[in-house]
């Protein structure tokens, strides 16, 4: 009448060679743990109790790119650009290419270095396997930084597309046992339960959701432990035609901020930096495009870690319908 229940057997889990065990935690502990296994050069790791330290705590080289990780808000990956000398419509121009070409990648500017920063922030990290995670996001920075050296006439290699593996389980939406196929699916579910949301469509691998009079999209990328949630406005168009016009704007979303309550003293961020939740782009039709990615396994909480990338979400379009409302006409136009 009864069985036994039986424990699984602990499975190795291996990085070539080496067992590395199932490790969790922050991109920081993986760039620590891998950093021999995948031949990081110049590797460089900041005193965590230096009240001194700079922004970033970890920083190597890897095939010629040069890279920096935080874990600020959510986990973060970026790789340098050099952009001394490039004319700056040239660099908004490259970092509208970068974003619409990669889904996941965010781009801003270090202007005391000259360096156009391009990677992923992402939230949505709970109880994962941290190592895959963080190669997922190495890819996009790396896909990312070759795609603006592409664009800037500079030598640059094709990254090839990212393969991930089928997880295991499924991916939860909220606390009962039901598990869905994708992170992306789980998302829809909760958003539609939370009661923030409401699902109109769907197009392939794009998802349609109604917040009140806004309409976000959620992009799956082809793999199930990711997905982008996006909205826009088509008020810029006409503006953005003219370089002039589309400097100024440009300029604008850069000098915007807003207070984020999840960052620690809720911290003023802006749209654009080393700490922005968001990607701000202009796609090819001259759409303003918001947007953010997440990354989850299926033993991430949904509810909780993907609900951040709501809040995310719902404060940076706060910030830019203030944005919007402070520009003329000439700039904007409601149509």
């Amino acid at each position: 009448m009864f069985g036994l229940f039986r424990k699984k057997d602990r499975r190795e889990v291996m990085r070539g060679d080496y067992e590395i065990g199932e490790f969790r935690g922050s991109f920081l502990k993986a760039a620590r743990l891998i950093k021999d296994l995948d031949h990081y050069e110049d590797y460089e790791e900041d005193d965590l109790d230096d009240p001194e330290r700079t922004r970033w705590q970890v920083r190597f080289t890897r095939q010629g790119l040069r890279y920096h990780v935080n874990a600020i808000a959510g986990d973060a990956v970026y790789a340098e650009v050099d952009v001394s000398g490039v004319d700056e419509l040239q660099v908004y121009r490259c970092m509208d290419h970068v974003s619409k070409s990669v889904m996941g990648a965010r781009c801003y500017v270090d202007r005391g270095q000259d360096k156009l920063m391009v990677g992923m922030r992402g939230e949505g990290f709970g109880r994962y396997r941290i190592d895959t995670l963080y190669d997922i996001a190495v890819h996009i920075a790396e896909d990312a930084a070759n795609h603006a050296l592409k664009f800037l006439g500079r030598p640059s290699r094709e990254v090839p597309p990212l393969q991930v593996g089928t997880w295991e389980g499924g991916y939860r939406a909220d606390d009962s046992l039901r598990r869905y196929h994708s992170a992306a699916e789980a998302f829809v579910v909760f958003a539609e339960a939370s009661g923030r949301m409401v699902k109109t469509g769907q197009e392939g691998n794009v998802t349609f959701l109604q917040c009140g009079p806004v309409t976000f999209e959620v992009l799956s990328p082809g793999w199930p432990c990711g997905f982008q949630l996006r909205t826009g406005t088509r008020g810029f168009r006409e503006a953005v035609q003219d370089p002039e016009k589309y400097l100024r704007i440009q300029r604008a979303i850069d000098a915007t901020s807003y207070i984020c309550p999840d960052m620690p003293d809720r911290t003023t961020i802006h749209l654009r930096d080393d700490n922005g939740l968001v990607t701000v782009y202009f796609d090819d039709n001259g759409d303003c495009v918001i947007s953010t990615f997440c990354l989850a396994n299926a033993k991430s909480d949904i509810s909780v870690g993907l609900g951040n990338a709501y809040t995310w979400m719902v404060d940076a379009t706060a910030c830019m319908n203030e944005l919007v409302a402070s520009l003329p006409d000439e700039l904007y136009r409601d149509t």
